[in-house]
């Protein structure tokens, strides 16, 4: 992917673009986030995450 982005240069084509996405992509989806950011209790799962924004009777 390296030599990719250098071959294509500085300039900005259609190429360069989808180059980059595709570099910039391809570290964050080989991790499913959901999977991960739910087993480290970072995503609102539980009944009890939401019992601060519930209105007082």
């Amino acid at each position: 992917m390296g030599f990719m982005m250098w071959m294509a240069g500085s300039t900005v084509h259609l190429f360069n673009i989808g180059i980059t996405s595709s570099a910039l992509w391809q570290p964050i989806s080989h991790y499913n986030l959901s999977e991960r950011l739910n087993a480290m209790g970072f995503l609102p799962s539980h009944t009890s995450d939401w019992v601060s924004s519930l209105p007082h009777i």
